[in-house]
């Protein structure tokens, strides 16, 4: 019998209109200690020399606003009485359950990620719960990293080229049933004979889920996790302490943001690449480049996806914010992007459109952050420079590519199928009994 049930997205949980519900609250409620934060925040950012371009000056509220968001998001979901998965990070606002829900991100965030994180306790016990859907995605991993409170992210190293990883399972590592579950358990116990197990060191801590998906139609994985024992639960933060400790901790939090842009891949000069790197937890690799262009200027360059299960690139500004994924063509994944007769695949960023395939819009901004992704390498896989063919600025009267060409209409077709295909993530009922903010 065929299933005529509109699609659900596995992110539209319970749990999280939950803590929706209650980001907004904080939102309207404490405004006036929120925007006194904000304030601090901004004098940070004025002060900082990349402000000094008005390019860059013009994209300070546009950060402020993703971070905001993001930190609340991170501080209710440290709330350790109550374990639970957040999608926490989504550059566009979303539109289900009767609200609007705004934007937030961090640090060169892929839209080809379906991140979730729970805030968890190294004395206590838990128990992961999932289900690979159907179509489900290229690749998935579990990352365990430490969380200071209030100032971003545990880094690996003073490069702050990757998050920090106290432990990493991933798609390859779990065992999964036939019918697509899995379980891990958490503890504080050595694995054993557990095969789908995180051994949690004291402290407070950090799960970070990533979804992986190599194509936008491809279904994020649902997810649950519940405390089974250990130490008894803290008491739980109401409104009031989660938008104090939000407003405490805001200024440090992006002053975090702007040391890790500052010391990110050790700053490399402008225009040059930094040669593809293993992640931490060794379940993939990267490549950067900090970028300037002039309006006559573009930017090309020719990669091997390596045979990697996910690979993808993305554009962010000069605070690592990328533009809205759903209105700009500034990310691209192996099924948005159009390969070369060779199997390489050539992209070129410039601030206007040049009319060709795998143009990489940069929203009209002249300087930012370009990033590629390797995940789920084949095995043996050599990392390295050789991953990168070409990597070249081309001036105007040299602006000669074999890219095919694309018209107006076909591009606002590319466009209106990456809006299609994006919603699919927050396809969910328009009104839940309950659940209005």
């Amino acid at each position: 019998m065929k299933n005529n049930a509109p699609f659900v997205s596995p992110l539209a949980t319970a749990e999280q209109a939950a803590v929706e519900r209650q980001a907004l609250r904080i939102l309207a409620s404490h405004s006036a200690a929120l925007d006194q934060a904000r304030d601090q925040a901004r004098a940070l950012m004025l002060a900082h020399p990349l402000a000094v371009s008005t390019e860059s000056a013009a994209r300070i509220d546009n950060a402020l606003d993703k971070w905001l968001v993001q930190l609340l998001l991170q501080t209710i979901g440290g709330d350790l009485s109550a374990p639970r998965f957040i999608w926490g990070t989504n550059l566009d606002p979303h539109r289900w359950f009767g609200w609007e829900f705004p934007g937030s991100g961090a640090g060169i965030d892929c839209p080809d990620n379906i991140y979730r994180n729970a805030g968890i306790d190294g004395a206590m016990h838990y128990e992961v719960t999932g289900k690979v859907n159907a179509n489900g995605p290229a690749q998935f991993t579990f990352q365990l990293t430490r969380h200071p409170e209030g100032l971003g992210f545990a880094v690996n190293d003073d490069s702050m080229r990757d998050l920090g990883a106290l432990a990493m399972l991933t798609h390859r590592d779990l065992e999964i049933r036939a019918d697509g579950t899995f379980s891990i358990t958490l503890d504080g116990e050595p694995a054993g004979n557990r095969r789908n197990h995180i051994q949690l060191p004291p402290g407070r801590l950090y799960l970070l889920v990533r979804d992986s998906l190599s194509d936008w139609r491809q279904t994020p994985n649902q997810l649950s996790i519940r405390r089974t024992g250990g130490a008894a639960l803290p008491a739980p933060l109401d409104d009031d302490a989660i938008a104090c400790l939000c407003a405490d901790w805001f200024p440090g939090f992006v002053d975090f943001w702007l040391r890790f842009n500052d010391h990110f891949n050790d700053n490399p000069p402008v225009n040059t690449l930094v040669p593809p790197y293993g992640r931490t937890g060794a379940w993939g690799c990267a490549a950067a480049c900090r970028f300037h262009l002039n309006d006559d200027q573009a930017l090309a360059i020719r990669v091997t996806d390596a045979g990697a299960e996910y690979f993808g690139m993305q554009m962010a500004d000069i605070w690592m914010i990328a533009p809205s994924p759903s209105n700009h063509i500034a990310s691209y994944n192996r099924s948005q992007a159009r390969a070369n007769p060779d199997g390489t695949f050539t992209f070129v960023l410039a601030p206007q459109d040049p009319g060709i395939a795998n143009w990489v819009d940069s929203a009209g901004l002249h300087e930012g952050w370009l990033f590629f992704r390797w995940q789920g390498l084949p095995p043996g896989t050599e990392v390295g420079a050789a991953m990168v063919r070409d990597f070249v600025v081309l001036e105007a009267e040299n602006f000669v590519t074999s890219l095919p060409s694309v018209s107006l209409t076909q591009r606002r077709s590319e466009l209106a199928k990456r809006v299609t295909e994006w919603d699919l993530r927050v396809a969910a009922p328009t009104q839940e009994p309950g659940l209005q903010p």
